[in-house]
């Protein structure tokens, strides 16, 4: 995985994001599609803009980004396979088809951008809990408590701030040291990919590896879901009216939600989770058990592979041949991927075969 940001540098990030960003609620009515094309030294090219009505930023429209085209063929009831092959092949016809659905079925939305590029087509109802927002109700709370920020990332889609706590930590595996650090991961999306959530992070001091807990009973979370907005008011208003009335008293709520987690009560049992895993049934075919894990969960080719490396390198005094063993290589593969979402994905993952129950993970270990 690319190198992240350190502490310093995730919150310059974000607030230099945040100077960039505007919201639109529009009336589908009142915007279209238009065409750029242009010519490279590969030959010609088009793309879509999205013009917006009264726009003085961006007259000429705004790019529209590869989240932005699902969401929008998703509300237009384009498929995408047909919103790239028509913009691709006939890009008259990709015009007007989706000019016509804009037109004919008139609805609100907010159309989210950052500097010339649309990134998200949302309902009127979405609640703008920006990054920036996030970080001032959680740093205060995360410095007082003495966290160690570990490298932190800002994708198109989401934020995830990833913070361990050195005075809360377990060795789960006294015969050979296997510390274990309570953390959380404080991740949000700006464009409708999902809640703001707070979740327990495991991070493992042998490798620096991290595990997401993301049982419910655990997590802290919010939707993006808020009162429906007006057309025409500007991003200005909604920060205003979103943050300041409707949202402001969940912020606040954050920092003691944040309190329970940090008093050590969540992290024993957690952590009684991790040891009893050490107890599970070792995997008798570590490439078929692997392969099982693929099955269930999707790996791509290259990430069951790294999955398998991870699992053999395993010290055998450790018993990580078990279930602790599987999630650690997991969570080690989580390392290798190409971005920050996934990665967070694969350590969730780890997890989550963590707390499989014993007939699960008995399936798992003797796949044949």
């Amino acid at each position: 995985m690319k190198k992240g940001y350190d502490i310093q540098q995730f919150v310059e990030k974000v607030h230099l994001d945040m100077g960039s960003k505007h919201d639109y609620v529009i009336d589908t009515r009142d915007c279209e599609i238009i065409l750029n094309e242009y010519m490279e030294e590969d030959g010609h090219h088009v793309e879509p803009l999205l013009a917006l009505p009264d726009n003085k930023d961006y007259p000429t429209g705004f790019y529209i980004n590869d989240t932005m085209a699902q969401q929008m063929s998703s509300k237009l009831e384009m498929p995408i396979k047909y919103w790239h092959k028509c913009l691709k092949e006939a890009p008259e016809l990709f015009q007007d088809n989706v000019n016509h659905w804009l037109h004919e079925k008139p609805t609100r939305k907010m159309v989210r951008t950052m500097e010339n590029t649309g990134r998200a087509f949302l309902s009127d109802r979405f609640a703008c809990i920006d990054n920036f927002d996030v970080l001032e109700a959680v740093l205060p709370t995360l410095k007082r408590h003495e966290v160690d920020f570990k490298e932190s990332y800002i994708t198109d889609d989401k934020m995830y701030l990833r913070a361990s706590i050195p005075s809360i930590a377990r060795d789960i595996n006294p015969q050979v040291g296997d510390v274990v650090e309570f953390g959380v991961l404080i991740s949000n999306s700006e464009t409708g990919l999902g809640k703001v959530k707070i979740n327990p992070m495991l991070h493992r001091l042998a490798c620096l590896n991290g595990m997401i807990v993301q049982d419910k009973k655990f997590a802290v979370s919010r939707k993006h879901i808020g009162a429906r907005w007006d057309i025409d008011v500007n991003r200005e208003v909604l920060r205003e009216e979103t943050i300041y009335q409707n949202d402001k008293a969940w912020l606040m709520t954050v920092q003691d939600q944040m309190n329970d987690l940090f008093n050590g009560q969540t992290f024993e049992e957690i952590s009684g989770i991790m040891l009893k895993s050490h107890n599970s049934e070792s995997v008798e075919r570590p490439k078929k058990a692997v392969e099982e894990i693929t099955k269930i969960y999707k790996f791509s080719e290259m990430e069951a592979d790294d999955v398998l490396a991870a699992l053999y390198k395993g010290d055998s005094k450790q018993q990580d041949h078990n279930k602790w063993g599987m999630s650690n290589a997991i969570t080690a593969a989580a390392s290798n991927c190409g971005n920050a979402d996934r990665a967070i994905e694969m350590e969730t993952i780890g997890w989550e075969v963590l707390s499989l129950n014993s007939g699960q993970w008995t399936a798992i270990a003797q796949a044949a």
